[in-house]
């Protein structure tokens, strides 16, 4: 006889909602139901993400973008925290700050190379 390893549990449909939510939010990008079941690694069965994921739309906890047959969601940005436009005028400075120093490094380790 072959090795058969257990069965995962299957969560109960309150449970996959929440997963489902929570991937969705940490991710923040579209997802059609065939990513999102690889991206929770059968977590959730195909048909239950499905189903799971029109009813997220239809409460409102989700954005559901159709386009023919195809359904694309995503979490409702709405709540999130927004950036002031002085943090992300920092951050930018953070950032050439960086590419800079990088591109000093790249310019002394070709010249250490001759």
């Amino acid at each position: 006889t072959h090795y058969m390893p257990p069965k995962k549990k299957k969560l109960s449909d309150a449970e996959a909602q929440k997963l489902i939510l929570e991937e969705l939010q940490k991710q923040n990008r579209p997802f059609n139901h065939t990513l999102l079941h690889a991206t929770l690694h059968g977590a959730v069965t195909k048909t239950q993400c499905q189903s799971l994921l029109d009813t997220l739309a239809d409460k409102g906890k989700l954005i559901r973008k159709e386009f023919g047959k195809a359904k694309v969601y995503w979490a409702d940005q709405e709540g999130l925290e927004s950036v002031p436009p002085e943090k992300l005028k920092e951050l930018d400075k953070e950032i050439e700050g960086k590419k800079t120093n990088d591109k000093r490094a790249n310019l002394h380790s070709c010249c250490c190379l001759i």
